[in-house]
């Protein structure tokens, strides 16, 4: 992923051509709100709707409301458009096509992008799971060694946090590794890291400690890396939760 900047300030990273259709299949199925830019306009602020369906060829948004103003300068615009899924932001650019008027509100046909590009969040931004989650932690080099278990409260790309029994804490320090190992509902299979102790809080039970652990990335686990962010990032959309109540 190449990072660039958004007009906001906001750090952008180009999504490869796989990710950038399963996205545009994603905002159809989920009818997934935007923020509508006109280019011609630049005074005036984003207009909002929800996209209704992506082809080949084009994405079509019906937008809450509109002027006069906006429906003559709509057709043949180049906008900026910013799509939302759960609590993930993504920015592409696109030309009009058409435009239908419907009533109090219009529908939009552009260009489908071929282009699509996520705004950044803080590094450590991490999802909190609905259902409970176990964590294995072991020692990384030795089957054998130590191992427990541990209640998996938060995860995101870079890391997570858990929840262990004071007893096992106490064997732990801060820097030391483990190699963790959790399954997550509608994954297709588990994911596995190598982690470092980057913190150890008391939790709010009596005999619990709340451990935060960074993920060690290299070549060999960047595609599990990659794995759980789509993951995520699909969980994070309100259909999930729907489908996870």
């Amino acid at each position: 992923m190449k990072a660039q900047s958004h007009p906001s300030g906001e750090c952008l990273l180009a999504l490869d051509d796989r990710r950038t259709a399963r996205l545009l299949e994603l905002t159809g199925r989920q009818r997934a709100p935007i923020l509508l830019s006109v280019r011609t306009l630049p005074d005036q602020e984003a207009l909002k709707g929800h996209v209704v369906s992506v082809d080949s060829e084009s994405i079509y948004v019906r937008l809450d409301e509109a002027t006069g103003a906006d429906r003559r300068a709509l057709p043949t615009s180049c906008c900026d458009v910013t799509v939302v899924l759960g609590r993930e932001r993504f920015h592409f650019e696109t030309a009009v096509l058409g435009v239908i008027a419907e009533d109090e509100r219009i529908l939009v046909e552009m260009i489908r992008p071929t282009r699509v590009e996520r705004l950044q969040r803080r590094r450590f931004e991490r999802s909190d799971l609905h259902d409970s989650v176990t964590v294995h932690l072991r020692e990384p080099d030795d089957m054998r060694a130590w191992c427990c278990t541990a209640v998996l409260l938060n995860v995101g790309r870079d890391g997570l946090a858990c929840r262990v029994d004071r007893a096992d804490a106490d064997r732990l320090s801060i820097t030391d590794r483990l190699a963790t190992r959790f399954d997550l509902a509608w994954a297709d299979a588990p994911f596995t890291f190598v982690a470092t102790v980057r913190a150890k809080t008391p939790a709010g039970d009596a005999g619990k400690i709340i451990l935060g652990l960074q993920f060690e990335i290299d070549v060999k686990t960047r595609a599990m890396q990659d794995r759980l962010a789509c993951f995520l990032a699909d969980l994070n959309h309100p259909a999930m939760e729907i489908a996870n109540a």
